[in-house]
């Protein structure tokens, strides 16, 4: 026990005088948080987005008028007008404006047409033409997103549509009227159906939807890995300087002389891991609109897979340093197989957005087992049981990267 303290107290010595190394291994994985998840928060949900829209209405009747009276009234929408289509094409083509909305001379008088002929011609146009027939435009920045813009077009698009619904149906109920009234205001604006939406499961309190509950168990295990850095910093100093060997030749189990190490950073990877919930807890909700991370979790799952991930970050550490023969060559080999293994395990991209076949090779990225384990836990409460097979893959990884890294130490000793 004694030698265990002195190993560890001498690995503390030896961190400590990294401390900007250190504070990066916090910082970075903080600010990649924070920004990821506020670009989703604007991007995905439309909080504060604003976007710049230009519309050109030269109808100036009843289509036109409804359409620009709705643009106007979301908040989530900046709209300007203008007049001559060439040079408000331009302004959007230089980027002033995400997309140009063109209603065209008559476009309502057109409708309107589409209306009476459907009346006198039951079999000739249908009102899936209308907009067609109307020939609106919408024209996007050529710079612009492809999400953004299909997220833009579809709230512009289900605009248009109502506008030139109402506008049809009103057309219809005009010419029917010597025969029948209906209720157009009502039918275009309300639905028709009423469609109840829950959570699988029963899980009431899971149901909104909450982008900091995705993205915090993703940057904490993000986090773990990248203490590559400074633990294979810190096996291969004590290589260099003669370190290393002089602990190999002491009457002590191998496990022992590596315990202080993995005592050392598992402790920073759980500071990793309070900090990086912190920041999703406290910090988020005041510099945004999002909700706090929610500790309505099962709490001993939660540090299992906690503990076992930042094991299996200890191991992938010591596996680097002790295969590489310089820092020089162990930095980017462990940053660039870090961020690799983040991007299979879904960190940045949902595991189930992948193509089937990066979807099956991802398995084999340990940072997809602590992440999925951690999803369950956030977003399913779930107990051990249900994350046992994540916890027991994480525990494996560890020990044969350990077992890997004491039979390398001792073939160079």
């Amino acid at each position: 026990m004694r030698r265990f303290f002195s190993i560890l107290v001498k690995e503390f010595l030896q961190i400590i005088r990294d401390l900007p190394g250190l504070g990066l291994l916090f910082l970075m994985p903080a600010v990649m948080l924070l920004v990821i998840t506020l670009t989703q928060e604007k991007v995905m949900t439309g909080m504060d987005s604003e976007a710049d829209v230009l519309l050109v209405n030269s109808d100036m009747a009843a289509l036109g008028n409804t359409i620009e009276e709705e643009l106007r009234s979301d908040p989530r929408i900046n709209l300007e007008l203008a007049e001559s289509v060439t040079e408000a094409e331009e302004e959007v083509f230089r980027g002033r404006y995400r997309v140009l909305v063109i209603l065209p001379d008559s476009a309502t008088e057109r409708i309107e047409m589409v209306a009476r002929q459907q009346v006198s011609n039951p079999d000739g146009k249908s009102g899936s033409q209308l907009n067609r027939e109307a020939g609106i435009r919408l024209l996007y920045d050529p710079a612009i997103a492809k999400l953004y813009k299909d997220i833009l077009g579809h709230s512009l698009q289900a605009v248009i549509n109502a506008s030139a619904l109402q506008i049809y149906m009103e057309a219809i109920n005009q010419a029917l009227q010597p025969w029948l009234q209906l209720p157009v205001g009502q039918l275009v604006k309300n639905d028709l159906v009423g469609i109840e939406e829950g959570i699988a499961g029963g899980r009431e309190l899971l149901r909104e939807y909450n982008i900091v509950r995705n993205n915090v168990p993703a940057f904490i295990l993000f986090a773990m890995f990248f203490i590559v850095i400074p633990l294979a910093n810190s096996i291969l100093t004590e290589k260099q300087q003669g370190t290393r060997d002089r602990l190999m030749t002491l009457p002590v189990p191998w496990f022992t002389l590596l315990s202080g190490k993995i005592t050392l950073y598992l402790g920073v990877c759980l500071l990793q891991f309070f900090m990086m919930v912190s920041i999703g807890r406290y910090l988020l909700p005041v510099i945004s609109t999002l909700p706090p991370l929610s500790l309505d979790v099962n709490i001993p799952a939660l540090m299992a897979i906690t503990v076992a991930s930042g094991l299996a970050a200890t191991g992938f550490g010591l596996l680097i340093g002790t295969l590489s023969s310089t820092f020089l060559q162990a930095a980017p080999i462990g940053s660039v197989l870090v961020v690799i293994l983040a991007v299979l395990g879904g960190i940045f991209v949902p595991n189930y957005m992948m193509p089937d076949l990066i979807s099956k090779i991802s398995f084999i990225s340990p940072l997809r087992w602590g992440t999925d384990a951690l999803y369950n836990i956030f977003a399913r409460s779930a107990g051990i049981g249900m994350v046992l097979n994540q916890f027991l893959s994480l525990l494996t990884f560890f020990i044969i990267a350990l077992g890997l890294s004491f039979r390398a130490i001792s073939k160079r000793a």
